[in-house]
Parts: C-alpha cells; sequence; structure tokens
C-alpha cells in the first residue's frame, strides 16, 4: 500500500501554505531540469502496516509529454526484496520520491511484465500547478465556499 504525502511541498502547498506556496517552486523541490538520468534517491512508501519504509531509487530518464502536457520521469526502484521479486507493489502510487533531500515528484505508474522493476513518477511541478488551478464554480460546494480559488 503507497502512502500519502504528509509532509514537503505537497503537503505545505494543500495545508496552510495556500495557493501562494503552489505557485512560486519551493525550495525543497527539484525541478525537472535538474533531474539527470543515473542519480539515486529514496521513495517513502508502506508495505505493510502503517510505517513508511525507504526504498532506493536511480533515476533512468524523463519523458517530455509522456501525456498531453504532461512530463514523467522514469526511475528503477533496486535493492529492495519486495521490488526485486514483484517490480511493482500496486497501491504504491502518491509516495514520494526524493533526490538530494528535494521532492522530485510521486510515484505514479508501474510495469509489471518488464524484468527490471522500473516506475514512472509524475513531477512535482505537475501537481502544484493542478493544485494551483482554479476550480470551476460549477464544481465548488454550495455550502462554506471552496478551499481553493474559484475560476469563472
Amino acid at each position: 500500500m503507497g502512502t500519502c504525502l504528509g509532509g514537503g511541498a505537497l503537503g505545505r502547498a494543500g495545508l496552510g501554505g495556500g495557493v501562494a506556496a503552489a505557485a512560486s517552486e519551493p525550495s525543497d523541490v527539484m525541478p525537472l531540469s535538474e533531474v539527470k538520468p543515473g542519480m539515486k534517491g529514496y521513495g517513502l512508501t508502506v508495505f505493510s502496516g502503517t510505517t513508511p519504509e525507504k526504498f532506493d531509487v536511480e533515476v533512468v530518464s524523463t519523458i517530455t509529454n509522456f501525456r498531453p502536457n504532461q512530463d514523467l520521469i522514469l526511475i528503477k526502484t533496486p535493492n529492495h526484496p519486495r521490488l526485486d521479486a514483484a517490480r511493482v507493489v500496486a497501491g504504491m502510487s502518491g509516495s514520494p520520491i526524493y533526490l538530494t533531500g528535494k521532492m522530485i515528484g510521486a510515484y505514479a505508474y508501474g510495469w509489471i511484465a518488464g524484468v527490471e522493476p522500473i516506475a514512472g513518477v509524475t513531477p512535482i511541478k505537475s501537481m502544484l500547478d493542478e493544485l494551483a488551478r482554479p476550480i470551476p464554480k460549477t464544481l465548488a460546494p454550495v455550502a462554506g465556499g471552496a478551499p481553493l480559488p474559484l475560476g469563472d
């Protein structure tokens, strides 16, 4: 089972830091332009129970426009007994991924047919941009207003 991010840039943007924190690039995130093949870091997820565990990651590549207007970071997840055997684990989506102590994004995709444990990471900028996007008024809650800015 994957963890949700409890702190860091995404947590700060959603709790108290508001949209202003999401609009500028926080100092604890790494821009996609700085993510390079061979860089090593870690992710956090819950494999069993409720305690997050670290797992190693190594950047394989970045893909521009993996989906329309969305980039992707490809990582390997070596040196973890569960990931070495299973390659990917359902429920890891949303697990934060860090390089040099800075968040690069969240675990989002896995391919079970591969020989190596390879995963796709949604860059943090994509998530922060989405968080800052105004909610259409037709989707806003009727009572109490919306927690994010409303668009036209």
